[in-house]
């Protein structure tokens, strides 16, 4: 990206051939050398996946009578998120056999996440991810950017460094900029 940003530049920055450059038009912020995947740069951000996929998977079983209530903007955070989270094995026993692949998922997503977005790597991440995006896929419900993320971004991070997200998690070091 470097190279094709200089190389747009020495070309007199003319925007109608940009493409030609992969619309590489600016010095990428991320430092290091070249060779570092972007993804090492910028880990994939925990707290927010974790959030805005519990979020959806619940905005989308509105549609099936599963409702919250309205408190700050309808939607869960951190605490909420992991209590509907360690209560997924029981709404697989309480909900109604529509419902049951909604509660699935859920296990999944926490088995998921006790594998990628704790302290330790568990071995068997990848396979987590793959039986979370199997049972998500299954609803039938749109995959959002943070959803990908999740599916594929968590895993390839995990597999470069061989490190769980929750080192790197920007909730480690916010407080330190203060």
């Amino acid at each position: 990206m470097r190279r094709l940003a200089a190389e747009f530049n020495q070309a007199g920055r003319e925007w109608d051939k940009a493409k030609s450059f992969t619309k590489c038009v600016n010095i990428p912020l991320p430092g290091g050398p070249d060779e570092r995947e972007v993804l090492i740069c910028i880990p994939p951000p925990e707290l927010h996946l974790h959030l805005r996929v519990i979020n959806h998977l619940f905005d989308e079983q509105n549609k099936n009578g599963i409702n919250r209530v309205n408190y700050q903007g309808c939607k869960m955070a951190g605490n909420d998120c992991n209590k509907l989270l360690q209560k997924s094995r029981q709404l697989l026993d309480d909900l109604p056999d529509e419902l049951k692949q909604f509660a699935l998922c859920l296990y999944h997503f926490d088995c998921m996440r006790e594998a990628c977005f704790s302290v330790q790597l568990d071995s068997n991440f990848l396979a987590k991810i793959g039986t979370f995006k199997k049972s998500y896929l299954v609803l039938n419900v749109s995959v959002t950017p943070k959803v990908y993320a999740v599916f594929q971004l968590v895993g390839e991070f995990c597999t470069l460094t061989g490190k769980a997200l929750d080192p790197f998690s920007s909730q480690q070091t916010s407080g330190s900029t203060q």
